[in-house]
């Protein structure tokens, strides 16, 4: 029975017209398949390790510099907040590119794939791609402010302390606060507006930080009391220059404290 249908010229030609409709089709879909092939590093790369080369280097050597070159080769610069702002905007734009892909392809006029699970799949790994580093940006601030905090509660306690006459190991004591402090003044002179441009960066891709930051902000007054030389006023020439307001600080790198890093 099947040699006598193989024998019928209209069912052969069904049939090779069939194959070849399917074979083309098969074709078109690898080919549309391969066309993703471009965001493959997306869901290849480790997200942990490209973040720390990101912090290490300010960028991400390719794997034939980690290869090819030494530690102590390639230039250890910490990224700056600029930096940070192209790492998230390239993946914004490319949330963007991704959300205008199809959710259904057609082959050759009559074989349809559902794109939907895929696209998805894709723009999910894209934001976490882009959360990442905002979630580091902040925690850079909750960390710094936090680490600010604690510093100025441990200091204002030991230089508040009573001390009696004669109370040599108590002197010495309150210089050790003095000292702590002035060793950080510069740094923490300078961490406020960085940090203030590191919030508003934060909030134009919708992430608000919670009140209670923008209010350990205001702690810089408190900061100004524990400078050496302004505690009850001081004297003006004891007085460092603060940070301008309008001083772009995006093109400095960002220290980051050791709880910084994602996780």
């Amino acid at each position: 029975m099947q040699t006598d249908l193989e024998d019928i010229t209209d069912l052969v030609e069904m049939r090779e017209e069939v194959s070849s409709l399917v074979i083309n089709a098969m074709k078109d879909a690898e080919e549309y398949q391969d066309s993703f092939e471009r965001y493959s590093y997306l869901w290849t790369d480790d997200l942990q390790e490209f973040m720390k080369n990101f912090l290490i280097y300010g960028c991400v050597p390719t794997a034939e510099d980690l290869d090819t070159r030494t530690d102590d080769t390639i230039p250890k610069t910490p990224p700056t907040l600029a930096q940070f702002q192209e790492q998230i905007d390239s993946y914004e734009k490319l949330y963007e590119e991704v959300s205008k892909c199809e959710n259904t392809k057609v082959f050759c006029g009559w074989l349809q794939c559902d794109c939907r699970p895929f696209k998805q799949a894709l723009l999910s790994t894209i934001r976490r791609w882009s959360f990442m580093f905002k979630r580091h940006l902040s925690n850079h601030v909750t960390n710094s402010l936090a680490d600010l905090e604690a510093f100025m509660k441990g200091a204002r306690m030991g230089l508040t302390k009573p001390l009696k006459e004669g109370d040599y190991d108590g002197l010495v004591e309150v210089m050790g606060h003095l000292m702590k402090v002035k060793e950080r003044q510069a740094a923490t002179d300078n961490m406020f507006e960085p940090l203030k441009q590191t919030i508003e960066l934060l909030k134009t891709y919708g992430e608000e930080m919670p009140e209670e930051l923008h209010l350990k902000l205001q702690v810089r007054g408190g900061w100004a009391w524990l400078r050496p030389g302004e505690q009850g006023g001081g004297c003006g020439r004891h007085r460092q220059r603060r940070s301008r307001a309008g001083c772009d600080h995006r093109n400095q790198p960002i220290t980051h404290n050791h709880g910084d890093t994602a996780g």
